[in-house]
Order: structure tokens, then sequence, then C-alpha cells
């Protein structure tokens, strides 16, 4: 979820979509994947370009994925024929691919389980699981990554103060 919502947001920021997020207090103090490393680190996939397999793979294994049959859960990716299926860990679903010899013909999102087709995207966003590389790469609070202009609405100002301070003494113990 949390590599879901760093993707979300940064897409909300390039695009000046509004979105709203609502979240815990703990998680505005959270240390995330700096936004320098998220975007080195993904891959974006669009409608219309071309996918050199042989690339596909290494970005697949530097992510860390693995290679299946049938994805299932975040973290897979199979290929057959010209289908790719890829479990993003920034999506709640898998991307299926078609390919027209070496060009993305279609994105769509499908259901694990029934691999039936959920809707078409023009594009995928590839992550890898965020947690993992967080223990290499610098970190940096989550409202980093908030649009400009974002406003942050409380609901017990004092208490979630309170918890934010908490969150941001944990990370200075732990530096």
């Amino acid at each position: 979820q949390r590599a879901e919502v760093l993707s979300a947001l940064m897409e909300a920021d390039k695009s000046g979509k509004k979105i709203l997020l609502v979240s815990y207090p703990e998680a505005l103090s959270e240390m995330v994947l700096n936004r320098k490393s998220l975007v080195s680190g993904s891959l974006t996939l669009q409608v219309g370009e071309r996918l050199d397999l042989d690339a596909f793979h290494e970005s697949m294994h530097r992510f860390g994925f693995e290679k299946t049959d049938f994805v299932f859960e975040p973290g897979q990716f199979a290929v057959r024929g010209f289908i790719v299926d890829i479990f993003s860990y920034a999506s709640e679903f898998p991307f299926r691919l078609e390919l027209l010899d070496d060009e993305i013909e279609s994105i769509r999102q499908v259901h694990p389980e029934t691999q039936l087709s959920i809707r078409p995207l023009e594009k995928a966003i590839i992550l890898p699981n965020v947690q993992t590389r967080m223990l290499k790469e610098e970190r940096e609070a989550l409202t980093a990554f908030l649009p400009a202009g974002s406003r942050i609405w409380l609901k017990n100002r004092e208490l979630c103060l309170s918890s934010i301070d908490r969150g941001l003494e944990k990370i200075k113990q732990i530096r």
C-alpha cells in the first residue's frame, strides 16, 4: 500500500490531478523511500511503446521480481508468448500487456484469481518493493511527496501533533 500511495502522489504532482489521502497521524512522520530513488527505480510502460523483452527481464530481476507461470501476488511477472503479466507493488491488481511484435498493443488490469480484465489502461507504473529498497536508500518524509498547495486536515490536532512528534523522536534515536 505504501508504494501505491507514493506512486499516486507522484502522479498527482505531475498531472495536477487532485487526490484525497486519508491516513493516520504516524504516517505523516514516517520516512519513506526518497523521490529520486523511487523515480529511478520505477518502470513506466505505455500503450504504443516498444518493449524490449530482454531489457524488461533485466529490469524485473533488478527490481527483485520473481518470474512465474501466472502472477497472483506483488513482485511476480510472467511472459507467455505475446502476453506479459506484471504484479507491481504499486498496484492493487496485476497488469496484463498484450504485445504486437515488440509494441505494447494494450494494457489492462486483471483479477489475479480469475484472470479476467478489470479495466483498460494507457500506462502502467511498475515499482519494486519500497520496503526492501528503503533499507539501502536515503529516506525522506511522506509529506515531501505531497503536491504543492496540499492541505492537511486533522481531526484532533493535539493528538495528531503529539503522535507525529513521537514518530520524529523515534527517527532521531535510530539515526
